[in-house]
């Protein structure tokens, strides 16, 4: 059970209802645990308390700060992660979280639901796949995180009592389901392009890349996607797109990926470019290992990524359906070395004008240039 505060130069434990319930079952000792860690209820701030022989099936009990009240959102954000962080650690199945201190309405409102419950999901992320030995990180065990409300009339109970009230005059589940709903897609739309950006680009090549947005657009029955290759950008006239990929290897060439969302009556039309380089080595102009994060490049895809799953997924996909119709356009390939790889040279772009363009600092603006002019694609 987490028992979330605002911060307070003085925290007084027994002014929660339900915090006061568990510290009289113990005692004292949730008082005892503040004043001994000098508990403030700062952001990130917690103390846990193991219940001795479970209470209401609960057997530990945390204190958690979530910063000052007027910055509400980051504090719900903070307690989600509280959540998840305390679920690891303590190896935790099952958590129930109680209204911050005298904030009886909290859980009436779906954005505070939605805060706490999109901060655990992503909390909870691991991804294992290339790692081994100790340096594994298991993800939590969490199955259910509950919401606990502090009875509207009661000032003093136990904690048996303050649990029962709160079922009865608990948060509203329609309020509860919707957001976690909403926080569940976005997390899942997180936690897929997190994968792609995770791994190396040996297994995430352009074309695995685009193999993964025909999927998308399989598991939807709004979106279309369609890929393009480098002989049918060529004859759109992306010549600046395809300079920075004129050293990728035969098996990784260019991919032109155009998702494409429909539903309803269109209103207006939004288009969503993302920059897609799943490896950057630099061209001829490599980047130095020391403070040149070459390790690193795979994360030059992040905005493609943005512009796919996190552009589309359910939610997203709701507010869009105002618009009309959404164009995500995202150009995908590597910038390597070889002979006729990057180089000073002149391009022909799409709008009908070229370009010199040198140096290592070449991949951002030809990437975009070419999916960005307006022309259909």
């Amino acid at each position: 059970m987490l028992l979330p505060f605002w911060s307070d130069k003085d925290i007084d434990v027994g002014a929660a209802t339900i915090a006061q319930g568990w510290d009289a079952a113990f005692g004292g000792a949730l008082t005892e645990l503040a004043e001994s860690q000098e508990f403030k209820g700062k952001k990130g701030e917690s103390h846990v308390l193991t219940v001795p022989g479970r209470l209401q099936g609960v057997r530990k009990v945390a204190l958690v700060g979530l910063g000052p009240k007027d910055k509400a959102m980051e504090g719900y954000a903070a307690l989600g992660k509280a959540v998840a962080d305390i679920a690891s650690k303590e190896k935790a199945s099952s958590v129930g979280v109680a209204a911050p201190s005298r904030s009886r309405d909290a859980w009436t409102y779906g954005e505070h639901v939605e805060a706490v419950a999109l901060a655990t999901f992503e909390g909870c992320y691991v991804d294992d796949r290339f790692r081994t030995g100790d340096n594994v990180k298991n993800p939590p065990k969490l199955s259910s995180l509950e919401l606990v409300d502090e009875p509207m009339n009661v000032d003093d109970v136990s904690p048996d009592d303050a649990y029962a009230a709160s079922l009865e005059e608990g948060p509203q589940e329609t309020v509860v389901s919707e957001a976690a709903e909403r926080a569940r897609a976005y997390a899942q739309g997180s936690s897929f392009a997190k994968d792609l950006v995770n791994a190396p680009p040996n297994v995430l090549t352009p074309r695995t890349l685009a193999i993964a947005a025909v999927e998308l657009a399989k598991e939807h029955q709004t979106l279309d996607c369609t890929i393009k290759g480098p002989v049918e950008c060529a004859a759109l006239g992306m010549g600046a797109y395809l300079g920075v990929a004129q050293g990728a290897s035969s098996d990784n060439e260019a991919q032109f990926i155009h998702l494409t969302y429909k539903r309803g009556v269109p209103k207006t039309k939004l288009a969503i470019v993302g920059k897609g380089l799943t490896y950057d080595s630099g061209g001829y102009n490599l980047k130095p290992s020391a403070g040149g994060m070459i390790e690193l490049m795979k994360f030059d895809m992040g905005g493609l990524l943005a512009a796919s799953r996190g552009a589309f997924t359910p939610s997203t996909r709701a507010i869009l359906s105002r618009f009309g119709p959404c164009r995500g356009r995202c150009g995908v390939s590597e910038r390597t070395c070889r002979v006729d790889g990057v180089q000073p040279y002149a391009s022909r772009r799409r709008r009908g004008d070229s370009g010199m363009r040198g140096g290592r600092r070449f991949t951002g603006s030809p990437r975009l240039r070419d999916p960005l002019h307006r022309r259909r694609v």
